[in-house]
């Protein structure tokens, strides 16, 4: 759902040139709009939407059961918890090939979860309890953990295995671990390997033909990812036959699709949510009566209006539905002028001050919401400067602040979506809030800190069900009364696809994730 942008005769251009291309009118070739152009496509390094690129050339030992968040095997035929929980022993799937043709062994095991570890981005959020990885022989691997660890349990089908022998082969110094050549390049057991990527044109993926599952059914042969972040431009592809898949739209956009009889547009429940984030520890927000006043100068009414009330209610931090069907208390959705100056009076300005708003190019929803707050935010007399930068940028330009931590140059708040990375509530109150999560593989980038929420957020990890939703329930709400975001709303799955594309299916995670090898086209 992103806000109505011209095309323009830029727009134009660009996509006469796609219609042009040889893709346009293939029924073996996938056509697929950017959402946000990806930094590198390192099944290790990536945390964005970019990870639902890679998990059609990468895959885990154990995945997700189809339309559901059980698990089930992948590249592990079976697996064994220890009693004290804290050692798996994985069974592993024989006769898999690696796109580099190198065999998939239990040494890829071992070589995958150390990368992971020691380049300390991407899921390593998910293994920060893992003490050993061993191959016990050529087809069974073993981890053994220093303590029980839902992370890790639930965080098994976003672990991605990749080829030990490229990893070897294509180091730049010795012990590299290789980042540079997999940012463009795949080495995966994957249905799809990388045929080439231009950044800020295409990426082009072609299927793997010696991939362990056949390809005895209908199945597309290439996906194409074209780089136009327009939500107009991709409209208009979609409307000539040059794009199957846009994933840049807006509210309008999705009326105009609903009324096109070669497009079907879905819409169901999702557990995606969508912030504007203060900062907690520099600016004039790091005073949580400021951060109440500016969120009580957001107009939800509008936003939903201008939304076309596509859109439902934040359930705060997390979804309710990853806390057994229950949101926090005093989740402060109030739109009102006049308290909130009486707050920013009493946190000493009373005349309101300047601050800054980032989103990342292509997400029209975050521009929107960034003018329905800055309007809002006039009436306090708090001039809001809306930027918008790359996705790569963006990141670069918050998490620097955590190197120097001085109250000048930072941007006071920003725009972020956020989903179920693993399923389980920990993938948003440990990635977002806890204070070990504002580098690397984390989204603290505002640098919320409570003692108490992390630890919380570290105890549920390690005990069972019932007692780990109590606690997530007891974080949920403190981060609530501390008021780090404004909680915007929750993000309904909308999926926009042209007919001719038949095998899409609902992921439960996530509304922009395509399980390509079970998709096809019925015509150009």
């Amino acid at each position: 759902m992103r806000k109505h942008v011209v095309a323009g005769l830029l727009g134009c251009l660009v996509a006469m040139m796609l219609a042009g291309s040889a893709a346009a009118g293939d029924r073996n070739t996938l056509n697929v709009g950017f959402y946000i152009e990806p930094t590198s496509l390192d099944p290790h390094i990536v945390t964005s939407t970019d990870v639902y690129l890679i998990w059609n050339m990468y895959e885990p030992l154990v995945g997700l059961r189809r339309d559901t968040v059980k698990l089930e095997p992948k590249l592990a035929t079976s697996w064994e918890i220890s009693n004290d929980q804290k050692t798996y022993t994985f069974k592993l799937r024989k006769g898999v090939k690696f796109h580099d043709g190198s065999p998939f062994t239990a040494a890829s095991v071992k070589t995958s979860i150390e990368r992971i570890i020691q380049l300390k981005r991407g899921s390593s959020w998910l293994l920060t309890s893992v003490k050993e990885v061993k191959a016990l022989d050529e087809y069974t691997a073993q981890v053994i953990l220093s303590k029980p660890d839902i992370a890790f349990q639930r965080g098994l089908p976003f672990i991605y295995m990749i080829s030990a022998a490229a990893v070897k082969a294509h180091e730049q110094g010795a012990g590299d671990m290789a980042p540079t050549w997999f940012a463009d390049h795949s080495a995966g057991t994957g249905p799809y390997k990388i045929e080439s990527w231009a950044r800020g044109d295409k990426l082009v993926m072609t299927k793997f033909d010696d991939y362990w599952q056949g390809w005895n059914k209908p199945h597309v042969s290439k996906v194409i990812y074209y780089g136009v972040l327009e939500p107009g431009t991709q409209r208009l592809m979609v409307e000539k036959g040059d794009l199957d898949l846009p994933l840049v739209y807006t509210a309008d956009d999705i009326e105009a699709y609903r009324k096109n009889a070669t497009v079907v547009v879905d819409a169901k429940p999702g557990t995606e949510l969508m912030f504007i984030r203060m900062h907690n520890q520099a600016g004039p927000t790091k005073d949580k009566r400021v951060r109440q006043a500016l969120s009580m100068a957001f107009d939800w009414k509008t936003f939903g209006a201008v939304m076309r009330n596509n859109i439902a209610p934040s359930d705060g931090p997390a979804p309710r539905e990853l806390l057994g069907d229950w949101r926090p208390q005093r989740v402060l959705r109030e739109y009102d002028v006049d308290r909130a100056k009486k707050l920013l009076a009493e946190a000493g300005f009373p005349n309101g001050f300047s601050m800054s708003y980032v989103y990342n190019k292509g997400d029209e929803e975050k521009r929107t919401m960034g003018e329905v707050w800055q309007a809002g935010l006039q009436r306090l007399g708090v001039s809001l400067d809306i930027k918008v930068m790359t996705w790569p940028t963006l990141v670069e330009r918050l998490s620097s602040w955590g190197d120097n931590r001085t109250e000048t140059g930072i941007e006071n708040s920003y725009g972020q979506y956020t989903n179920a990375r693993i399923p389980d509530a920990y993938s948003f109150l440990y990635f977002m809030y806890h204070s070990a999560a504002s580098k690397g593989a984390g989204r603290n980038f505002m640098y919320y800190n409570n003692p108490r929420v992390d630890d919380l957020i570290s105890r549920a990890g390690i005990v069972g069900d019932d007692e780990r939703i109590k606690l997530y329930r007891e974080a949920a709400q403190i981060i609530v009364d501390d008021v780090p975001d404004i909680f915007v709303d929750k993000i309904p799955d909308v999926n926009i696809r042209r007919k001719v594309v038949e095998g899409y299916y609902h992921d439960p995670l996530a509304s922009r994730a395509f399980h390509f090898y079970d998709m096809h086209k019925t015509g150009p």
